[in-house]
């Protein structure tokens, strides 16, 4: 692990081998938080606007998923139009 300096104001640089690893880029946000007396553990932090906070939920994120799958397979369908798709509801 690189070893880096604390420059003045607290400034520190993370080595570019450790950001390109984690994917930190330039004007990323960072959260810091302390664990015991001397570690300091980083996160790397999305900002999402409230109003989109819904869709990035874990919950949201693992219907993405399966529905993802579901395309994959094949378990899909199409409908040429409305009526052909509320037909198809009630059957």
């Amino acid at each position: 692990m690189p070893m880096v300096r604390v420059l003045r104001d607290g400034v520190i640089q993370i080595p570019m081998e450790i950001r390109e690893e984690v994917g930190i880029e330039e004007g990323d946000y960072i959260d810091m938080k302390i664990n015991g007396k001397d570690t300091i553990t980083i996160h790397i932090k999305d900002l999402v606007d409230e109003d989109d906070s819904w869709y990035w939920s874990e919950r949201w994120q693992q219907m993405e998923r399966e529905a993802d799958e579901d395309i994959k397979a094949g378990r899909i369908k199409t409908f040429e139009n409305i009526q052909d798709l509320i037909r198809e509801l009630k059957e």
